[in-house]
């Protein structure tokens, strides 16, 4: 079932096109209409899980309902998507939600669906500073972290950036719905415009470049 926001920011710079799909159909289901070549049966049949395979089914869905055709994206060998008229797409799934974002710059999304799991393995992605500003335990915020460092590693499209090093995000409380974020490479330093969404359970996160 798709979800449409056009996202309007303060200026015309910080809009983008976001759409979501709350997965509840079953995989034929989901499966109905789609134009699925080899390459992508290929992809749907590799993969073990009943939720990724209709998490991937309902991201071409949601590319159908943008009227984004097979002709006007293409995937790098790293499995980046672009699109050829020349604006920038990103998208995510997790369990039982999934989301595209569309837009004239750089942008990333990231979805995750909040759970304790992802205290575990904080501290391979926190940095001193997230870790003197967060609220100790609480899943959101840092899944709120967790994600806006993948969408901003989607939006950014270079390979070994560490994310505990590179990717820094500014201070923030658990009820922000804006950020900052900043990559650090080659001597430079690349920022990013956070948007934080919250659906239901799930924590998503879209970066859009402010270069």
């Amino acid at each position: 079932m798709p979800v449409f926001k056009n996202y309007i920011g303060n200026n015309i710079d910080q809009n983008f096109k976001l759409c979501f799909w709350n997965i509840i159909e079953s995989e034929k289901d989901l499966s109905l209409g789609l134009k699925i070549n080899s390459i992508l049966k290929e992809k749907i049949n590799s993969k073990k899980s009943l939720d990724h395979r209709k998490g991937i089914l309902s991201i071409r869905q949601l590319l159908k309902e943008t009227d984004i055709s097979n002709e006007n994206q293409y995937y790098d060998d790293y499995g980046r998507p672009f699109l050829n008229d020349g604006r920038y797409i990103s998208f995510s799934h997790s369990k039982k939600l999934s989301g595209i974002v569309i837009s004239d710059k750089k942008i990333g999304i990231d979805i995750e669906k909040n759970q304790s799991k992802i205290i575990n393995i904080s501290p391979k992605f926190l940095n001193t500073i997230e870790k003197k500003f967060i609220i100790k335990k609480n899943i959101s915020q840092i899944t709120n972290i967790w994600t806006a460092k993948e969408a901003v590693y989607k939006a950014f499209k270079v390979n070994g950036i560490i994310f505990s090093e590179q990717i820094i995000i500014d201070p923030f409380d658990k009820n922000s719905r804006e950020g900052l974020a900043r990559v650090f490479f080659k001597n430079q330093i690349f920022k990013f415009h956070l948007f934080f969404f919250k659906i239901r359970n799930y924590s998503c996160t879209v970066a859009l470049s402010l270069q």
